[in-house]
């Protein structure tokens, strides 16, 4: 299964063909699970690079590096080593599903990431499952009492970061620090303020933060 045919679908064909001792059909899924997977795969490369170019640009320790930028360039009051990013897509324009990812000191923690389907926003409404995702997340941890995040991250500008903020101040989580990330332009935003955060485009810790 692969995104593009290309222009050597034939060779590749063959070549995997002859690896594997048998035959090899090229597919390009274009719906359904096959299509879930080859995203899925997609996406988890793309980490996998981003990752790769933090840590050629820095060397040895990164990671902690990026991290101690990100705590700077927003005043944050401890190392971020606990972050959880939110995520709001529309499947077919109707069905909004809220993502969540986890990077635990600067790695990925996949056996944390979770999917919210809405249980109270009819239509595509960015904005209010934002908020329905983030007061349903940390609800549950108020209620399990289990650990909170150094640092959330909302994908998206400063209305979803509205949203998903007065989700937080509604369960008196208003401490928690909480960005948006307007990605079209690799902006960082903090509540209240309108003016994007001073982050230098080519700095470990922008990299780490658009994964």
């Amino acid at each position: 299964l692969t995104q593009h045919a290309g222009d050597e679908a034939t060779l590749l064909t063959e070549w995997l063909a002859t690896r594997r001792g048998g035959p090899v059909s090229l597919l390009v899924p274009s719906r359904g699970e096959k299509r879930k997977l080859v995203s899925l795969v997609a996406e988890n490369a793309a980490q996998g690079l981003s990752m790769s170019r933090i840590r050629r640009q820095s060397g040895q320790g990164t990671l902690e590096i990026a991290m101690m930028e990100i705590q700077e360039a927003l005043s944050l009051p401890r190392l971020p080593s606990r972050v959880e990013c939110y995520d709001i897509s529309n499947i077919s324009g109707t069905h909004a599903v809220g993502s969540m990812v986890v990077f635990q000191a600067g790695t990925p923690s996949k056996q944390h990431y979770r999917r919210f389907k809405s249980k109270t926003v009819g239509g595509p409404n960015d904005f209010a499952m934002m908020q329905e995702v983030v007061s349903r997340k940390y609800k549950r941890a108020l209620d399990e009492g289990t650990s909170l995040p150094d640092l959330i991250l909302i994908d998206g500008g400063k209305g979803q970061l509205s949203a998903a903020k007065s989700a937080l101040d509604s369960l008196g989580l208003g401490y928690i620090p909480i960005i948006g990330l307007a990605k079209r332009l690799e902006e960082v935003f903090k509540p209240g303020i309108s003016q994007a955060q001073s982050i230098a485009k080519t700095s470990p810790g922008l990299f780490l933060l658009s994964l």
